[in-house]
Parts: structure tokens; sequence; C-alpha cells
């Protein structure tokens, strides 16, 4: 599995907006590619996830907890 379908993966299980069906499976992605870099870059993942689902998404659905945990779950993948 890639590094793409595995943060897709993570992305499903936030899930902030609480998509269902076969739309989960496309409603992040948008998000992956800046995920990448963002992590290349050694920038704040965290950060990133603060401003998708703040900003870009418009309110903020998850505790800071849950947004550390994600951004520690795909920060993870890049761990060796």
């Amino acid at each position: 599995m890639s590094s793409f379908n595995e943060i897709n993966e993570i992305l499903k299980g936030w899930n902030p907006i609480g998509v269902s069906g076969s739309d989960l499976e496309l409603e992040y992605v948008r998000y992956i590619d800046e995920i990448i870099e963002c992590i290349k870059d050694k920038e704040d993942l965290f950060s990133l996830l603060n401003d998708i689902e703040g900003n870009r998404i418009g309110s903020f659905y998850t505790s800071e907890e849950v947004r550390r945990d994600v951004a520690k779950k795909i920060l993870g993948l890049y761990e060796m």
C-alpha cells in the first residue's frame, strides 16, 4: 500500500465531518499531496490539520487531541 493510500485510510478514520458511504473514499483525498509535502518539508503537520479542519472545512468538529493523534499516525508512516 502506498503512503497516499495509507494516509487516505487515516483521514477516513478521522472523518471530522462524518461523511458516510462511498463518498468517504474520496472526501479527504484533496489534502493528501499537501500532507505529504508538509512532511517532506518538515513543516508542522498538526498545524496543517488544524488549518484543514478549522479553516477549509470550516469548523472544528474534533478535539485537539484527536487531531494530534491523526498527525502522529500519519507521521508514523514515515518513521523507520
